[in-house]
């Protein structure tokens, strides 16, 4: 070796085995979650932070639109702490002891209304920060199960009313009757009573077993079934208030949801007494097991005004009823929904796989000046008979959709069918010819004019020759260009002695796979 001082010989021994992740804790597992430059954790991401680093998947968890890592190793055995966050107005958490019990009472510390709706939201911690756990209640004490440690759910019914991981526990439902109570005092319309409601949480520790609380948490309601002087209130309306009828529609059925059981009734374009009203056709009308909501369905009728006003009262069980009707209000569709244009029509020329044409839409009228959904649906050709798709951009009044899985030559007829939040709809169809070009060029004409070779194409090509074979790319650095842009003339100088081999490629990607044609200048 020259230029170089002495030197020796050694030998360096690589070897391959499984990466084993290193140990991780609670946050390094976090940095997934935090990434500085914004990126969405994943699996391998997560799993490569350290050992006991598992991914939560957005499915597992309340109200996430993303992946979530999450520390769950061995060393994790800690059950995660309940403790109350908020409740709605009127009530308070009152005498909690840390991580057992905690009372609600309303706000002037007195016993509620036995049936009343509650809501109120828990949370779970360890180590004074937030932790995902399912948590889950019983209105009476549930012995532990031996089988816990490996058990998906605790045993009972999920608060946020799914069986997902959260953060923060929510109860939304109706307290039990006085009947349901204990250590009941007092006379029949005056008496009070403690429920208790039973909670067990599951964190995702102990290497994903899951960690659970032994002892349940008590959440103490003292009751009564003093006389209810407050009206049932409308929490709910489907459709919902100020929606539209199809257009020449004049009826539409009606569901309402209810804070406590009731009776109702409705009346049109006036707010008539109860007495004059009409019914609704079914009603949820007395306490079962506790629920959030009670319904009341019927069929609305005469709807023939461009605003129609309908009024509704309701009567609940303890014979309350609101002196002025809850407003109702549905709209008529002044026009019909149209699709004004589809797109392609005609004849298309394509080339290339795969195959793209783009579907568009446009639409206009309806209840929402042309805001519509639209979808698409093959009537033809056989091949693709009865399958379709949403659009991918609508929701608008431009709709817009990729066709990339068309491979035949010939004619195409799909209907666009669109429909708004009224269920006004239209349909149109889109019918088009798609010519496939999968052939590459042909040399049409080769002439000499001056000193040059010129080459005429069957169509719109760009040109190389190569000196000495058939064989080469078009980026070859003895690939020479004939053409600067897409044309259907091609020039070269006329060299004699050499030959000319000649390929092209056409606008959609075709290629001679060999020469198209070799000159031989002489």
């Amino acid at each position: 070796i020259l230029g170089v001082g002495d030197t020796h010989e050694t030998s360096v021994e690589f070897e391959c085995k499984p990466w084993k992740a290193p140990k991780a804790n609670e946050e390094q597992c976090e940095l997934c979650n935090n990434d500085p430059n914004g990126l969405p954790c994943n699996e391998y991401r997560c799993r490569s932070l350290g050992e006991g680093c598992q991914i939560m998947e957005k499915s597992e968890l309340y109200e996430s639109e993303i992946d979530v890592c999450y520390y769950a190793g061995q060393g994790d055995n800690t059950p995660p702490k309940i403790s109350p966050k908020e409740i709605q107005n009127g009530y308070k958490f009152d005498n909690e002891q840390e991580n057992e019990y905690v009372e609600i009472r309303t706000d002037n510390g007195g016993c509620i209304q036995q049936h009343s709706q509650l809501n109120f939201t828990l949370k779970t911690t360890e180590g004074g920060k937030p932790e995902y756990a399912i948590c889950a209640y019983n209105w009476e004490s549930v012995a532990p199960n031996p089988e816990d440690n490996y058990a998906s759910v605790p045993e009972g019914t999920p608060f946020n009313g799914q069986k997902l991981f959260a953060t923060t526990h929510k109860f939304e439902g109706t307290l039990p009757g006085i009947e349901d109570a204990e250590n009941v005092q007092g006379n029949p319309g005056e008496r009070t009573g403690d429920v208790n409601m039973y909670v067990r949480c599951r964190d995702y520790g102990n290497d994903g077993n899951g960690n659970f609380n032994p002892t349940e948490y008590v959440i103490n309601f003292c009751i009564t079934d003093a006389p209810d002087t407050t009206i049932a209130e409308i929490r709910e309306y489907s459709p919902e208030d100020g929606s539209y009828l199809a257009y020449g529609v004049n009826k539409s059925s009606l569901t309402i949801k209810l804070n406590e059981p009731a009776n109702c009734r409705w009346s049109l374009g006036t707010d008539a007494s109860y007495e004059e009203m009409t019914d609704f056709l079914s009603c949820e009308d007395s306490y079962g097991s506790p629920q959030i909501d009670w319904k009341c369905l019927t069929e609305l009728t005469g709807l023939t005004q461009s605003q129609n006003n309908i009024y509704i009262k309701c009567n609940d069980t303890s014979g309350n009823i609101n002196s002025r009707g809850f407003l109702y209000t549905l709209y008529a569709t002044q026009n019909p929904l149209q699709i004004t244009s589809t797109s392609p029509q005609g004849t298309i020329k394509k080339g290339g796989f795969p195959i793209e044409v783009t579907l568009q839409a446009t639409t206009s009228g309806g209840a929402y000046n042309g805001r519509a959904n639209c979808r698409y649906e093959f009537n033809t050709p056989s091949e693709f008979s009865g399958m379709g798709d949403a659009f991918t951009t609508t929701s608008s009044t431009t709709h817009e959709y990729e066709l990339t899985q068309l491979y035949l030559s010939g004619d195409y007829n799909l209907s666009i069918i669109c429909e708004d939040d009224a269920g006004n709809k239209a349909t149109k169809d889109a019918i088009f010819n798609l010519q496939i070009d999968d052939k590459s060029p042909k040399i049409a004409r080769v002439y000499k004019s001056g000193g040059f070779l010129k080459v005429i194409t069957n169509e719109q090509a760009r040109c190389y020759y190569h000196p000495s074979r058939c064989n080469f790319d078009l980026d070859d650095e003895n690939a020479n260009s004939m053409t600067t842009v897409f044309s259907t003339e091609h020039t070269a100088d006329w060299i004699a002695g050499i030959e000319y081999h000649i390929k092209c490629e056409d606008m959609f990607g075709n290629i001679n796979p060999g020469c198209a044609i070799i000159v031989s200048p002489s």
